[in-house]
């Protein structure tokens, strides 16, 4: 993260992540499932231990940039409708363990 100063004195902090995107999709693939992918409206998280309630997501940009945050519902439903078109990543925060995957926001 940085801080800016701006000539009123206000200063504003804004916080960007730093992700580490692995190139083995086997490693995920048996813990989660992500679609569609592309997606204009809403993704859907599919998990193998049906965990929804303990489980967190951020979407980051490219720029690292966080766009949401919030914790998972029980359909596994995330509104990506408010983003613009590209690509982001979807951070997936359960317990202790983190994981990274990559999806396109279409139009």
């Amino acid at each position: 993260g940085y801080t800016e100063r701006y000539a009123c004195g206000e200063v504003l902090e804004k916080k960007y992540y730093s992700c580490l995107v692995s190139n083995s999709e086997n490693s995920l693939s048996t813990e989660f499932s992500l679609y569609p992918n592309p997606a204009s409206d809403v993704l859907y998280l599919k998990l193998s231990k049906e965990d929804y309630a303990n489980t967190e997501y951020k979407i980051i940009d490219l720029f690292g940039r966080i766009n949401s945050v919030s914790n998972l519902n029980e359909s596994g439903s995330i509104d990506i409708s408010e983003l613009s078109i590209g690509n982001y990543f979807l951070l997936i925060k359960q317990k202790e363990r983190t994981r990274v995957l990559r999806f396109c926001k279409a139009n």
